[in-house]
């Protein structure tokens, strides 16, 4: 890809903008950096590249928009379930569960729910405003890098605690559902997360060159 300073000119932005952007696109997959080289667009086989996520952060600044995250609760209770069975966990065993809203400027565009294991991380219960931000970064420095996500997105209408946090006009309203099951290196699932996102606020774009 381009050099920083030729997206610095090319997208008239600040150095700071570049590169915080392709640091997030390298730490999302998207880019692999070969140093004394250049940066590269990361495909473990480039005659059959599948189309992967989007970052949340980046299909916010695409739209224009600064991105900010606000925890909105933080809890310990019992996994149901569903979320016992994506992240191998026992019925009824305890998880951390992270309520958070990205804004793009002052507006909320996406509200997520986050599962743990508190087991997994006890350290959690009193660090969770330095994971906030950005949950994976953290998880890295507990020796938890995520590996691979697996991802569904499907279309949905609000609930009514997305109406009140992304000030929707009725829970007739389509969103935008995302889940994401998150592995580390091992392979063992960390985190499970369910993201309602504002459609009308959100353009999403792609460009295909059909050979």
């Amino acid at each position: 890809i381009p050099t920083e300073k030729e997206l610095m000119e090319k997208y008239d932005l600040s150095r700071t903008t570049v590169r915080q952007a392709l640091n997030e696109l390298v730490y999302e997959g998207f880019l692999k950096r070969k140093k004394g080289v250049g940066t590269f667009v990361h495909a473990e086989n480039d005659k059959n590249v599948d189309f992967v996520r989007m970052p949340v952060s980046i299909l916010i600044r695409g739209n224009g928009y600064r991105v900010h995250t606000k925890l909105i609760s933080f809890s310990k209770e019992a996994v149901s379930k569903p979320v016992a069975d994506k992240l191998k966990l026992l019925e009824g065993e305890e998880v951390y569960v992270m309520e958070r809203v990205r804004f793009g400027d002052d507006t909320p565009m996406i509200y997520s729910r986050s599962f743990v294991g508190c087991r997994l991380i006890p350290q959690l219960e009193t660090e969770y405003d330095d994971a906030c931000e950005s949950f994976h970064e953290y998880l890295k420095t507990k020796g938890l890098r995520i590996a691979k996500i697996k991802k569904s997105i499907t279309a949905t209408i609000a609930n009514k605690r997305a109406v009140e946090i992304l000030k929707l006009p009725n829970t007739n309203y389509p969103v935008m559902m995302e889940t994401d099951l998150c592995f580390n290196e091992k392979g063992e699932p960390v985190e499970y997360s369910e993201s309602l996102i504002n459609t009308k606020l959100l353009e999403m774009s792609s460009v295909i060159n059909v050979e």
